[in-house]
């Protein structure tokens, strides 16, 4: 007895949907690790700068997010934790930046995957990508745009 035409029909488009998610989540991969390649340059380049602070920064993952955070702030404007994450979507297909201490700077980053099953953002580079998630955890008192959590609006 063979398998009714809608069946057919709808086994045939989740194998095609699980051959796509699984060429996802290998290019992910690639991706996470350009990203994470890209983060740790530029933090080199900045203890280079700061040397002091290098205790003070520190790089994690707390599934499914990694972050990188300022543990010690004591010539930033805020009093707490200034952390940035990033969430790698493969169902979204985004990058999302969420910042602790900048809601307001939040934001999602489409990806794409080329033709050559490589992912990247859909516009702009890893090392912009890099740049918007580092600059208000190390220079948060050069970024104006929003106002400290303790000043009124």
């Amino acid at each position: 007895m063979s398998a009714p035409e809608w069946i057919s029909d709808l086994a045939e488009q989740e194998r095609e949907r699980r051959s796509r998610r699984a060429i996802a989540l290998e290019a992910i991969n690639e991706f996470r690790a350009l990203f994470s390649e890209q983060i740790e340059s530029d933090l080199e380049a900045y203890f280079k700068e700061f040397p002091d602070e290098y205790e003070n920064i520190a790089l994690g993952q707390d599934r499914p997010f990694s972050y990188v955070e300022r543990m010690k702030c004591d010539d930033c404007k805020y009093d707490f934790l200034c952390q940035a994450r990033t969430k790698i979507s493969v169902d979204s297909m985004t990058v999302y930046c969420e910042f602790s201490h900048r809601p307001n700077l939040n934001r999602p980053f489409s990806i794409i995957i080329d033709d050559n099953g490589r992912m990247r953002l859909a516009e702009g580079s890893i090392a912009d990508l890099s740049r918007y998630l580092l600059s208000p955890v190390l220079f948060d008192r050069l970024i104006p745009d929003a106002p400290s959590p303790s000043e009124p609006e």
